[in-house]
């Protein structure tokens, strides 16, 4: 995530208290959302009358799922970090 786009924290914008809230719990459902479907049975036995590669299929949309949910993660910690170091920083970055 070397490329997001941060927004720029100044007096005519959204707080930088109620943008570190908010992406803060943003990044905590979508973490929260790993770890139940983390939880969620996942075995080949629901998958082999589908067909031989039925399995290692869903294992492959698993795994980007799992993926695009970490991401959202970072997404928002990197925004949550933006807030918080404009907080550290007066208000304005």
């Amino acid at each position: 995530m070397n490329n997001l786009v941060l927004p720029s924290i100044h007096s005519n914008g959204t707080s930088p208290d109620e943008l570190y809230r908010d992406y803060r719990a943003a990044m905590e459902a979508c973490l929260a959302a790993v770890k139940a479907l983390e939880r969620v049975e996942f075995n080949s036995r629901d998958y082999y009358p589908i067909g031989p590669d039925a399995f290692t299929r869903a294992r492959v949309d698993r795994a980007v799922m799992f993926g695009g949910l970490r991401s959202a993660a970072d997404y928002c910690l990197a925004h949550a970090m933006q807030a918080q170091k404009s907080m550290k920083n007066g208000g304005d970055l």
